[in-house]
């Protein structure tokens, strides 16, 4: 029977690589060129194009729809064709459980910016080592992210989440057009806090006794549009306040050190 040159791809959610038609269309010249070239006998058959969307790298190969579908119409001598490694595998240990799978089934996979076919001893060895570099890579890259990160915690930089009471969260714009979230003071916060502090501290009252004030008179706390419930939220604000509003991991705030403006997106509801 002819052998059958199956092409495969893979797209992630981000939509950063390339799509599936952009590797559809390398790797039908990838089979053309094979053949011009007699790498593959003259009667090998285009088996076709699958793609497995919206799909991480982290899911190994032979867990992907597409994929399985490809390897279980493989027969011995086929060919799997992708455009790049990671189009394929996603770590050392997919790659060497990929390669064994295609060995005991002698199947080739080809990789189109690589050039290498893995029905050749010189190209298994060659995707293996790639492999192990990749991880190294990747372990680096997180390191450094880890790293970035903490920086940007420093400077009250932050990926997401709620912003602590006496901060509000907004975007900012930075100058090369990069977009972040910046923790910035709320001050209608701060001044309710500071109402609190001053009839504890001045007036005597207690927290439960300014709880039930604020409630009969109707002060809401700014965050939640709600009178306080108990003399815990009352306590919340003055504990805040008298540390002198910690961010998360007890980091003094600072403004921002670079050139910025303040972007109108809303961020659901965690700006003041």
């Amino acid at each position: 029977m002819p052998i059958t040159f199956f092409r495969y791809g893979r797209s992630s959610i981000d939509g950063k690589s390339l799509s599936p038609e952009e590797q559809a269309a390398q790797t039908a010249q990838e089979f053309r060129r094979q053949k011009s070239k007699g790498e593959l006998p003259a009667d090998a058959i285009d088996g076709g194009f699958l793609a497995d969307t919206d799909v991480q790298l982290a899911v190994k190969f032979l867990h992907r729809n597409a994929a399985i579908h490809i390897a279980m119409k493989c027969k011995p001598g086929d060919r799997i064709c992708v455009t790049s490694y990671d189009r394929l595998v996603e770590s050392t240990v997919d790659a060497c459980e990929t390669l064994e799978w295609a060995q005991l089934m002698q199947i080739g996979l080809v990789f189109v910016d690589m050039g290498v076919d893995t029905s050749t001893p010189h190209g298994q060895q060659f995707i293996k080592l790639l492999g192990m570099v990749k991880k190294q890579d990747r372990n680096e890259f997180s390191r450094r992210g880890i790293e970035i990160n903490a920086r940007r915690r420093e400077q009250g930089l932050i990926a997401g989440g709620r912003a602590p009471l006496g901060y509000t969260l907004r975007e900012i714009v930075l100058v090369d057009g990069k977009r972040m979230k910046y923790y910035f003071p709320w001050a209608e916060e701060r001044q309710y806090a500071q109402r609190i502090i001053t009839m504890h501290d001045e007036q005597g009252l207690s927290f439960e006794r300014i709880a039930v004030k604020f409630w009969q008179h109707n002060i809401v706390q700014p965050r939640t549009g709600t009178t306080p419930s108990c003399k815990q939220a009352v306590l919340n604000y003055y504990h805040r306040a008298k540390m002198g509003w910690p961010l998360p991991g007890g980091v003094k705030w600072q403004p921002p050190e670079f050139n910025y403006k303040l972007s109108r997106k809303s961020l659901g509801g965690l700006c003041a």
